[in-house]
């Protein structure tokens, strides 16, 4: 999932842009906002993978703008341009903000917007792993985009019951396992994502979770819909 934040002046543009990603699961517009005091302090109360910038008006510097927010905070900037001003394009790229025409194909700007989410959640995690893990610790190769994507079902549904606080004998019941092969499991999955800590992995893997309980919930939502179908047959 990805979290979005808006910042605009152009109201019926941005709410365009808005309803188009409504209808997309993998994309989730936290809050908009037009002053830059509203758009810090969301920031610090939701989950934000991308600023979106809707700004159209000349009495905004949107340069100034730019550099303001880069100045308190990594989060990156998507700049969707209604227009063809190509110079006003260019100076903004010059700042490190991804500029895209609104013109283009909505499943063309999807798949930028989740590229650019991607990278910033994969550096995101990297951070998260060189912050807590100790010097003797190195990472080896590449690092996974989504390591959740690394483990098989039994590992991720352990890490989901894991992230639920649920302790390890019981989920050793729930999953009919001794304890020691819990912990072989909890184990195994640390090596296969590269961290020693298991707070750091559930935060590493924490979006995954979230995407993967919503997967579950949804299912048995489907299969509780067909259970309750057959009895009213």
């Amino acid at each position: 999932m990805v979290h979005l934040a808006f910042f605009r002046d152009n109201y019926f543009f941005s709410e365009a842009i808005i309803t188009m990603l409504k209808n997309k699961n993998n994309f989730k517009v936290e809050f908009s906002s037009h002053s830059l005091a509203d758009l810090f302090y969301n920031l610090n109360h939701n989950p934000i993978d991308i600023i979106v910038l809707t700004c159209e008006d000349d009495q905004v510097d949107l340069k100034e703008v730019v550099n303001i927010i880069k100045q308190n905070t990594r989060i990156p900037i998507v700049y969707i341009q209604s227009n063809d001003d190509v110079k006003k394009a260019k100076e903004i790229q010059k700042e490190g903000v991804h500029v895209y025409l609104y013109k283009m194909t909505a499943l063309t700007l999807l798949d930028c917007m989740k590229s650019v989410a991607d990278k910033y959640i994969f550096e995101k995690r990297k951070d998260t792993l060189l912050k807590h893990e100790d010097h003797s610790y190195k990472l080896s190769g590449e690092f996974p985009q989504h390591p959740f994507d690394l483990l098989n079902q039994n590992q991720k549904k352990i890490i989901c019951m894991l992230s639920q606080k649920i302790e390890r004998h019981k989920i050793a019941e729930s999953c009919n396992l001794s304890i020691h092969s819990v912990n072989a499991y909890i184990n195994k999955i640390k090596k296969i994502i590269g961290c020693k800590d298991t707070s750091i992995l559930l935060e590493i893997c924490s979006e995954d979770v979230e995407e993967e309980m919503k997967k579950i919930s949804s299912q048995v939502s489907k299969n509780q819909y067909k259970e309750l179908t057959i009895a009213t047959a």
